[in-house]
């Protein structure tokens, strides 16, 4: 599947193969709760200490939902119902670096070969974010362009 949604920060979901079966659903919804009640509780302490010091606060991770395609909308993804009653992951438009924990935590109930591969439009970069018995690796497929950085002038 294929995904031509706005940029955040230059980082964009292009292309899509996830699905959460139908038997690991229930599973897969606990562990995202969990991580995102965790990142909730560590973003409200993070904000208490800004407040403190007087600096603008971060953003709270939404944990509402009873079902696993409402945690995943809240997180920024566009998600259907699979056949059989599983989940899969159809888009994205929220932020690359807020949910790199929450498909960690998915990664043990995603069917194997099933991947997110990203485009940061600022250096080129294409990269894959595999899940393979229960684990996510990354996979790069084309490397940043750094020549801007070293270039000579």
């Amino acid at each position: 599947m294929t995904n031509t949604q706005k940029p955040q920060r230059g980082i964009t979901a292009t292309q899509f193969d996830l699905l959460v079966p139908a038997p690991a659903v229930s599973a897969a919804l606990w562990e995202v709760r969990t991580h995102l009640r965790r990142e909730h509780r560590h973003a409200l302490w993070v904000n208490q200490v800004l407040q403190h010091a007087g600096k603008p606060s971060v953003p709270v991770p939404e944990t509402t939902g009873d079902t696993l395609t409402a945690l995943l909308h809240n997180c920024g993804f566009t998600t259907t119902l699979a056949q059989r009653g599983g989940v899969r992951v159809t888009g994205f438009t929220g932020e690359y670096a807020a949910v790199e924990g929450v498909l960690r935590s998915l990664a043990p109930h995603v069917r194997s070969r099933g991947y997110i591969e990203w485009h940061d439009a600022t250096d080129g970069a294409v990269w894959r974010l595999v899940f393979f018995q229960g684990r996510m690796d990354v996979q790069e497929i084309t490397a940043p362009d750094m020549s801007r950085w070293f270039s000579e002038g």
